[in-house]
């Protein structure tokens, strides 16, 4: 295993000095590659209440979890697993503190075999396993997301609330669903819409009309929980158009399906995830003008006195151009009970500028964004950012990991710090709407050119990038995340899956408020 240190201030001031902060000093980060994951995985990655960093990905064999015990510097797999049967690469972990000297590790993948979540905790370390049951093992279920709550009053054990999508039966009714489990993960109850018929965010979300959950989150000193999800919407009705939700956005655009470009970000809250609690707002909405807000992803992230932030990417340009997109941030600081409202969110901030090149037209651009928060104000965000494009992407940029920081996120202009930390392994090489499964076919011999149909041939028939991967924070706010390699990127021993943990520099918070 190679171990890769990042400088950080030269990748800095070669990238956008506008928005460098001299007083801040940039983070050092070094870079590791999971011993035995594969590459064009989604992994991802926690910290329990030992300081050991936990990384979930794929290998030839399934889905596995790896163990650091020294801050990211070597990882050891676990020994066993869960039951699986036919994994994909859809995966996600937490790591749970029951009061024990060993922590509970929780893990699951998204099974082909039944397209639903086996999923496993182990209170050993990873040595032994054992399956959970309930609504981890029912059927057309997409892209699980799971967050720790804290303690239920009747087992003791933390609470564990999943978050999913239906996917085909997303045609006939889409929802983004919860489900609870009061015993640490062990069991599930029954799924819970967070979005009622009639409510704007319902209608947002049918005819399949969303790539899936971008995360959940809940926080740990009050319990509520919060999912964040993007959608598209039919044009703005003061142009003449019916604003009929994601059915409508279907009539004047790409009929999408799996792959959705959306257009708006919501926030679903609720006290206990129970039905009749969930309630929707909207924190961005760029329907009005077609700009891409999601591309798979718009992150969600708590700091440690409740403030909600929602980083997402912004194209330039309306589908199916997203070369040239932004790092965009919203937030708000809820009301006393922690909810959220329509007009509460702070005007978007731009953390990474728009690519483009000199005559202004869009370039490069970035991608795949995942956020984290500490104390008020203080974030990171990790993402792929992309260089060496050409005009009309020829040629395709190379896509590499990057982690900035902003101390000051809750101002109007923040500053911000950025750190190329793939040490010259691309993770991808390709435009940026290719990431996004945006591509065309041929069919005897002739290209399908654009129309309705494009966002179908998309969703299935399109390659694309890897749409999740992993970030989190240590227990001394230190940023940790991974990532994979995938088409066009690294190859031979670069290829892979990679660790990346920050060594020096300054961290987001004072003290582990995660663990209250």
């Amino acid at each position: 295993m190679r171990l890769r240190t990042v400088v950080s201030l030269l990748a800095l001031l070669a990238f956008a000095p506008a928005v460098y902060a001299a007083d801040i000093t940039p983070a050092d980060f070094s870079t590791v590659k999971l011993p035995g994951a594969d590459s064009g995985t989604e992994p991802r990655i926690t910290v329990d209440q030992n300081d050991n960093i936990w990384a979930v990905s794929n290998t030839s064999s399934g889905a596995f979890v790896w163990k650091s015990t020294d801050h990211g510097q070597t990882f050891k797999k676990a020994p066993n697993t869960w039951t699986q049967e036919a994994t994909t690469i859809d995966v996600d972990i937490i790591a749970e503190n029951l009061g024990e000297e060993v922590p509970r590790i929780f893990a699951s993948e998204l099974d082909e075999g039944g397209l639903n979540f086996p999923s496993g905790y182990s209170d050993d370390g990873g040595k032994t396993w054992q399956d959970s049951q309930g609504a981890v093992k029912l059927a057309d279920q997409d892209r699980q997301w799971f967050a720790v709550g804290p303690k239920d009053p009747i087992t003791g054990k933390p609470r564990v609330y999943l978050l999913f999508h239906n996917l085909a039966s997303g045609v006939a009714q889409h929802n983004m669903w919860v489900s609870t489990s009061i015993d640490g993960g062990q069991t599930f109850g029954p799924p819970v819409p967070t979005a009622v018929p009639g409510s704007d965010a319902y209608q947002d979300l049918q005819c399949s009309d969303s790539g899936g959950p971008s995360n959940i989150t809940v926080n740990p000193k009050t319990g509520k929980i919060y999912a964040f999800f993007t959608t598209r919407a039919a044009p703005d009705p003061a142009k003449g158009a019916v604003d009929t939700g994601g059915c409508g956005a279907s009539v004047f655009g790409p009929l999408e399906f799996n792959i959705v470009n959306g257009t708006r970000v919501w926030v679903a809250t609720s006290d206990s995830g129970l039905p009749g609690t969930w309630t929707d707002t909207l924190a961005v909405d760029d329907s009005k003008t077609g700009q891409v807000v999601s591309q798979q992803l718009a992150y969600g992230a708590l700091d440690n006195k409740g403030t909600v932030y929602v980083a997402y990417p912004e194209s330039p340009k309306p589908y199916p151009d997203l070369t040239g997109s932004a790092v965009k941030l919203v937030w708000q600081k809820p009301d006393a009970s922690g909810n959220v409202s329509a007009g509460g969110w702070s005007k978007p901030a731009t953390l990474v500028p728009a690519g483009a090149d000199d005559s202004g037209n869009p370039i490069n651009g970035s991608d795949l964004v995942h956020l984290v928060a500490g104390d008020p104000g203080k974030i990171a965000v990790a993402y792929y950012q992309a260089e060496g494009g050409g005009p009309n992407n020829s040629p395709a940029p190379e896509w590499h990991t990057h982690i900035l920081q902003s101390f000051d996120a809750l101002s109007a202009d923040p500053h911000v710090t950025d750190v190329d930390v793939s040490d010259g392994i691309p993770a991808y090489t390709w435009s940026a709407s290719n990431m996004m499964g945006i591509c065309h076919i041929s069919v005897k011999g002739n290209t399908v050119p654009a129309g309705p149909a494009d966002g179908v041939i998309g969703g299935l028939l399109c390659s694309r990038s890897t749409d999740v991967w992993g970030i989190a924070l240590d227990k001394e706010c230190r940023v940790l995340a991974t990532w994979p390699t995938g088409h066009g990127g690294a190859t031979g021993e670069d290829a892979g899956t990679y660790v990346t943990t920050q060594q020096t520099g300054p961290r987001l918070c004072e003290s582990d408020w995660q663990n209250p």
